[in-house]
């Protein structure tokens, strides 16, 4: 059995202890992010308990959760969206908001808005208490993801594309809503169902029914892509906090985690996926 030490709050290896990389009581793990730890402490476990099962009498394709973690948005197929008071665990507010499916749903970083996209092409900004507060865009094409910025200035969305001769991952301004910057690097007819910022707000990452994950900066007309495809549409896409690694799933059944540098190619700076 190791020696152990308590300083405070925190256990602390002590200079005898054991280390291990699998779960053992009384033993301790080391991470690079996290630091030391101890090995099966109850501070240690995840616990989950079942607070509410809500009803929503629809699917449910969209859903976020604000940043104080007190509210929670869902997008539905019937084209309602529905507000969760998290501290109750109980629905506070339904609201028609789109005539067909809400696809996307986000909350802003500081709270206050969240967004929407519908299949029936529209994006828009509702307070965090439910009220419309504007309408960013109106397409042909349907939404089927949205994102905002990190600092909340900007969205990224992604659509089913209705002309098969065009494509267009579309960055948009939210305060006085525009278009910034069409991306056409998924190629045209090819439908983006993921959309990511990269934690820099300086670019995003993208992927869909070319099955492909696309990594584009802003101010740069080169997007780069990962070497190998999925084999199957690309669908969801997660990037780390600190733009270590990004992760794609697919309907393939597969996940691709990549690990991310910044390098430099002439006079760019741009994300790379090794």
């Amino acid at each position: 059995m190791s020696k152990v030490e308590f300083a405070g709050s925190d256990w602390i290896p002590a200079k005898d202890a054991k280390w291990t990389g699998r779960w053992k009581s009384g033993y301790f793990g080391y991470h690079p992010d996290f630091g030391v730890y101890r090995l099966g402490t109850c501070d240690q476990r995840l616990q989950i308990r079942l607070l509410a099962t809500l009803d929503m009498e629809s699917p449910v394709p969209s859903i976020s959760v604000s940043p104080a973690g007190s509210n929670l948005v869902v997008g539905l197929y019937s084209g309602e969206i529905v507000l969760v008071d998290l501290n109750s665990v109980l629905i506070s507010k339904k609201i028609p908001a789109h005539s067909r499916r809400v696809w996307a749903v986000d909350f802003s970083p500081d709270g206050e808005r969240f967004v929407s996209g519908s299949q029936d092409g529209r994006i828009k900004i509702w307070s965090s208490d439910g009220e419309e507060m504007q309408v960013v865009a109106e397409m042909e094409d349907r939404v089927t993801s949205v994102r905002f910025s990190p600092d909340g200035a900007m969205l990224v969305s992604g659509p089913k594309i209705a002309d098969p001769n065009r494509a267009a991952v579309r960055v948009w301004r939210v305060d006085s809503p525009s278009l910034v910057a069409n991306f056409t690097h998924h190629g045209a007819g090819k439908n983006v169902y993921a959309v990511e910022w990269l934690p820099d707000g300086k670019g995003f990452v993208s992927g869909g029914s070319d099955k492909r994950v696309a990594c584009h900066l802003l101010d740069d007309d080169l997007p780069l892509f990962q070497s190998d495809k999925h084999a199957g549409t690309v669908t969801c896409i997660a990037v780390h906090p600190r733009g270590k690694w990004i992760a794609s799933g697919a309907w393939s059944g597969t996940i691709k985690v990549r690990w991310t540098r910044l390098c430099r190619r002439g006079h760019s700076r741009r994300f790379q996926l090794p």
